[in-house]
């Protein structure tokens, strides 16, 4: 995981902070369509444009860090190979659990990309913030994600 990184050209504040964990506490608790695309795009747009880059980052770092999640949940089903043909129940038990669980984390990181998409959409096809893909460093550290 990257350490925390603070940009001097953006500012980290306590709006910053309080609309990532808004934001982030209506991801996990929606479902599908909750429409919380639309209210993360008027939440983002009541910050001040130099406030919005911290929060686009640390959403984009959090849907990266859902992917190494789904990753190694998968990893960890590869074990579902080494099964019997007739598998004790606690180890059926644990295996259904690791689905639910990628599902829920692959669920979180679309939901962080819904938001980003949305936002960029409404900036009218432009991407307000400029990153790299591959490094997603946040910009305010780590926020609970649990």
């Amino acid at each position: 995981m990257n350490p925390p990184c603070v940009n001097a050209s953006s500012p980290v504040n306590g709006r910053t902070r309080a609309a990532v964990r808004e934001i982030k506490a209506m991801i996990r608790r929606a479902d599908r369509e909750c429409g919380c695309s639309a209210v993360v795009g008027d939440l983002l747009k009541s910050l001040a444009v130099d406030e919005q880059e911290p929060v686009v980052r640390e959403l984009f770092g959090a849907a990266v860090r859902q992917r190494t999640k789904v990753i190694a949940l998968s990893e960890l089903l590869q074990e579902l190979d080494d099964l019997s043909a007739s598998p004790e129940q606690g180890e059926l038990d644990e295996a259904t659990m690791l689905f639910e669980d990628m599902a829920e984390q692959a669920r979180l990181g679309s939901q962080y990309l819904r938001a980003l998409s949305a936002h960029w959409s409404d900036s009218r096809g432009t991407h307000p913030t400029a990153f790299s893909a591959g490094e997603p460093a946040t910009m305010i550290g780590e926020i609970e994600e649990r």
